[in-house]
């Protein structure tokens, strides 16, 4: 978590899709899957083609140009790129599409796009590093579960 310019708390979450057969794997191990991920994210493996051979093995890469026509027409969303930016009432969100996945910075802890990301895969694995937090989009949008990280 940090802040933003006037001091607002912001989230920044990673979100993966992970293939059936590992979500199947890893359900009820699920801190396991999110170590790897945390790994695989901040480089702790060296070996270039072994990171991308491990994501993957475990993970799905989002279709840019599917979830560019998911956004297209949603309200209050504005485009730049492979950016949007939402702003509405009192939240602000910027979702980044960076093949193979998505970066969502945002001042709120359920942003509104992950309603609509929701409709797009139902095994997306959302991580916010910074934090120590993770959760599965589908089954439980509403509250974070945490954990501690060694």
């Amino acid at each position: 978590m940090f802040y933003n310019d006037v001091g607002d708390k912001m989230y920044k979450y990673y979100l993966f899709v992970i293939r059936e057969e590992v979500a199947d794997i890893y359900s009820s191990n699920l801190k396991e899957l999110y170590t790897i991920l945390y790994e695989l994210q901040k480089g702790k493996f060296s070996n270039l083609n072994y990171r991308v051979s491990l994501f993957d093995q475990l993970c799905l890469p989002f279709k840019v140009n599917v979830i560019s026509n998911y956004f297209k027409y949603l309200p209050h969303v504005s485009k730049n790129d492979k950016k949007y930016l939402y702003k509405f009432k009192d939240e602000t969100s910027l979702l980044v599409l960076r093949y193979p996945i998505i970066v969502i910075i945002s001042n709120s802890k359920i942003p509104t796009f992950f309603n609509t990301l929701n409709l797009y895969n139902k095994r997306i694995l959302i991580c916010d590093f910074s934090s120590n937090n993770y959760f599965w989009l589908s089954k439980n949008n509403n509250k974070i579960r945490s954990l501690e990280y060694n």
